[in-house]
């Protein structure tokens, strides 16, 4: 039998917006450092990273959601930021500054249950008094 050296793996997991935006050059600099480590990534929402992590289906995750779990070590990472956004012709479009007030009777477009970017969007407006 030969003796064959093994490339180490590591299963990544990351929500959908980092796995989407930050994940592709993230990947491409562990392989420009760590030639031979095998990435095998896993994209899902937050709850999804949570439980694989939780189920040790995962050795590392990078969320934009808070994690529950008293069993996990997180670290941050990154600082990002929430924004609303409208359409061009939206009324709000038209105003320099919006207050917290303007956005009170608008409805929006909002992530999937379990997504993490929801979680905070929702805790964030919750906070403000916004429904």
């Amino acid at each position: 039998m030969k003796n064959r050296t093994l490339n180490p793996t590591i299963k990544l997991g990351a929500t959908i917006t980092i796995g989407t935006y930050m994940m592709p050059k993230l990947l491409k600099q562990i392989k420009a450092h760590e030639g031979n480590l095998r990435v095998e990534s896993y994209i899902e929402n937050t709850e999804e990273i949570e439980g694989k992590l939780l189920n040790s289906k995962l050795d590392l995750a990078i969320v934009e959601g808070r994690m529950r779990s008293p069993d996990l070590l997180v670290r941050p990472f990154f600082t990002d930021r929430l924004v609303v956004v409208c359409h061009k012709d939206h009324d709000l479009a038209q105003q320099n500054r919006i207050s917290v007030e303007d956005l009170r009777d608008q409805g929006f477009l909002v992530r999937e249950e379990g997504s993490g970017s929801r979680k905070l969007f929702m805790e964030e407006m919750g906070r403000l008094g916004i429904p």
